[in-house]
């Protein structure tokens, strides 16, 4: 079949050529748990792969790099791993003459790379300057309450926040029934949202389109700061659900050539294209990371 990683880019006029198999996907995780690797299959266009880096190294004969992504601000490095020698940075090359069934029906691995997850308050800060209190301050500042007076509250829309979780703090009482939480395979404790973020981004939306039905992707944390692996995962997690509209709160650096050319970001334009080449509306930040 043909392979995201053979063309210069993907868009509109190609994404159908890389249109998924649902037998293919079944057939190459079974290959891959019989060689030792956790898969998840969430029934979109990627598998989730996930085991220790020498699995990986013993199984395909590559060498990975560990090379550590400073965090902003902190002493701290988030692991993210390279292949020695790779054609494309962080594609893992399935050899036909070593795992001939494997290939047959999978050109490669890709590996995650670290996302920035941006954050939020824990507490409102007190300022002495004007400021919105949702929901009506937010209402008021976008003119919503003259859509919701004409019945445009947002009912029957499907919503989907790829964010750092979701908190049912008592002010979401009203709307009780309208957020469910999904984890990625790195997240867990659907109950808490220990940045923040994703909260405050249902607090806005809810506000605004009372009526919609929200799903959270609680994506997961790299040691103890904001920094998320999942971002291909929470993208196919939410092409299986089919929202309406994804909201994206996170962002990595393309600054090098590097960067915008590995196997990881060429797999989030696939996932992105084939959203939007479906109709749906994406929503992404841009301009928050790296803060220079």
């Amino acid at each position: 079949g043909n392979s995201i990683h053979d063309v210069e880019r993907i868009d509109k006029g190609n994404i159908h050529h890389f249109k998924p198999h649902a037998g293919r996907r079944a057939a190459a995780a079974g290959h891959l748990r019989r060689l030792g690797f956790d898969v998840y299959d969430h029934g979109g266009s990627t598998l989730i792969v996930r085991g220790h880096p020498h699995l990986f190294e013993r199984t395909f004969g590559h060498r990975l790099i560990d090379r550590k992504a400073a965090r902003p601000r902190t002493a701290e490095a988030v692991a993210r791993y390279e292949v020695e020698g790779a054609d494309r940075p962080g594609l893992i090359p399935i050899a036909s003459r070593k795992h001939s069934a494997l290939a047959s029906v999978a050109r490669g691995l890709a590996l995650s790379e670290p996302v920035k997850l941006f954050g939020a308050a824990v507490r409102p800060p007190r300022v002495g300057y004007s400021h919105l209190r949702l929901p009506r301050g937010l209402t008021d500042a976008l003119n919503a309450a003259t859509a919701h007076a004409s019945g445009i509250t947002g009912a029957g829309v499907r919503v989907t926040v790829c964010d750092t979780g979701f908190y049912r703090h008592p002010w979401f009482a009203r709307f009780e029934g309208r957020v469910r939480v999904l984890l990625t395979p790195g997240a867990a404790n659907p109950q808490a949202d220990e940045v923040g973020h994703g909260t405050v981004v249902v607090a806005n939306l809810l506000s605004v389109a009372p009526r919609c039905a929200v799903t959270v992707i609680k994506m997961n944390f790299a040691g103890t700061g904001s920094f998320s692996e999942d971002a291909v995962a929470a993208l196919t997690m939410t092409e299986a659900s089919r929202p309406d509209i994804i909201n994206c709160s996170w962002g990595c650096s393309l600054l090098t050539a590097a960067d915008a050319a590995s196997a990881h970001t060429r797999t989030l334009e696939y996932l992105l294209a084939r959203l939007a080449a479906e109709r749906r509306v994406v929503v992404c930040a841009a301009g928050n990371f790296p803060r220079q």
